[in-house]
């Protein structure tokens, strides 16, 4: 009765309920001229894909333009997946597919609801993003000749989860492009802060970019063994912790993260850096040689590394402290969560010459002391008093830990 672009409109919902409409129509039926004006209540429907519980919808149309309001647009199966209010519009005086749908909301609605509007892939896979209540989501829409542009701002201010990983303070920007999407995200991680950027196609290989500042090492330890599994207790806070800064640029496949590609450096301040779990139990091993824990702190770690094929390589790990060095190179199977590290300790020399030195047992062990941990990343064997196939045959372990020249590639 009103044309076949009402009959166009309402295909965009798919209702399981049938809604109550208010219709008015100035002019006459189905006419160009005419203009219509109603209003309508929807329950249990699919909007653009996404699935809804209740809105009312207020419409006005005439020859220049469709314009839609959606009021309580409510989204999910239950209230904790929020809602949003927004418009949706058709300008008839473009062509084509330029005329519309220009699509803009704005409230407190699920993440993962809204994407289903792009695909039903991409809404799936953001359902492991869970906000808390108070969070501040928009969204805008825009027809192009090829695809759609697609704009979104999504803020959280209290503590979130993100597929198992909790963090808090979430301010994440997105942006559609050709052959994927831009995002652009910063939130506190692990005691610090954390800044992520992906581009490219969220669902297979994408580019990213990632910075920690500040952040608590143990805790980036636990999130790296648990990706993508919840995890078994929240982190404690402890006294005088760690602090980790890392810069990361590569190549991942979110539907695989331990299979990433690309290259990174970090620096670790951290007072207990000898009784971290990467170097198992060389505190103990260390002290039967003579470096006594109050005498030779080592409390700093600096380094590069590269990652390919589900493997780290760490080329120039530097373990430092005001009187002592340990120099290490070596891999981490990050589907195994197993390592294999090989390294030297050694004390600076003194200034002067002491007599006593020539004699001192504990510096000439320590001279000679080749540093091996293997095994399980949470709990690697340690073994640093030498054998004589290891001082033999020290340059088996020339290339460990050196990186491949095609993650450059």
């Amino acid at each position: 009765m009103l044309g076949n672009w009402w009959i166009d409109l309402w295909r965009i919902f798919l209702s399981q309920e049938n809604p109550y409409a208010f219709i008015e129509v100035q002019g006459h039926w189905g006419a160009l001229t005419s203009r219509t004006r109603g209003r309508v209540l929807m329950r249990r429907f699919d909007f653009l894909g996404a699935p809804f519980r209740r809105v009312e919808v207020s419409v006005d149309a005439d020859e220049r333009r469709t314009l839609i309001g959606l009021h309580g647009l409510q989204g999910g199966t239950s209230a904790d997946d929020g809602a949003v209010d927004g418009t949706v519009t058709w300008d008839w005086s473009k062509p084509g597919v330029l005329a519309g749908p220009v699509v803009k909301a704005a409230g407190d609605l699920q993440p993962w609801i809204a994407a289903r509007c792009a695909g039903k892939n991409f809404g799936d896979a953001l359902q492991g993003l869970v906000l808390p209540r108070g969070r501040r989501f928009a969204l805008e829409l825009v027809p192009l000749e090829k695809g759609l542009d697609i704009r979104t701002t999504i803020e959280a201010d209290g503590a979130f989860t993100a597929w198992g990983i909790t963090g808090r303070g979430l301010k994440v920007g997105t942006q559609s492009k050709a052959g994927g999407m831009q995002v652009d995200a910063r939130l506190g991680l692990a005691d610090g802060e954390a800044e992520l950027r992906l581009d490219g196609d969220p669902l297979r290989q994408t580019e990213f970019v990632l910075a920690l500042k500040n952040c608590d090492p143990a805790q980036v330890g636990r999130i790296m063994n648990d990706l993508g599994e919840p995890s078994a207790a929240p982190a404690t806070k402890s006294a005088g912790r760690g602090r980790l800064d890392l810069d990361f640029k590569g190549r991942v496949d979110l539907g695989s993260p331990r299979d990433l590609r690309g290259l990174g450096t970090y620096t670790l301040n951290d007072p207990e850096l000898k009784k971290v779990r990467l170097l198992g139990g060389i505190s103990s091993v260390l002290e039967l040689v003579g470096v006594g824990a109050t005498t030779y702190e080592l409390d700093r770690a600096t380094g590069t590394f590269g990652c390919i094929g589900g493997r780290a390589y760490f080329p120039d790990m530097t373990i430092t402290g005001p009187q002592a060095k340990l120099a290490l190179a070596g891999e981490i199977d990050l589907k195994g969560m197993t390592l294999n590290f090989a390294g030297d300790f050694s004390l600076p020399r003194k200034q002067g010459f002491n007599p006593l030195d020539i004699i001192n047992l504990n510096r000439a062990l320590v001279s000679l002391t080749r540093i091996k941990l293997q095994g399980p990343l949470a709990k690697p064997e340690t073994r640093a008093i030498p054998t004589l196939q290891d001082i033999v045959k020290q340059n088996k372990d020339k290339d460990l830990g050196k990186i491949p020249a095609g993650i450059l590639e």
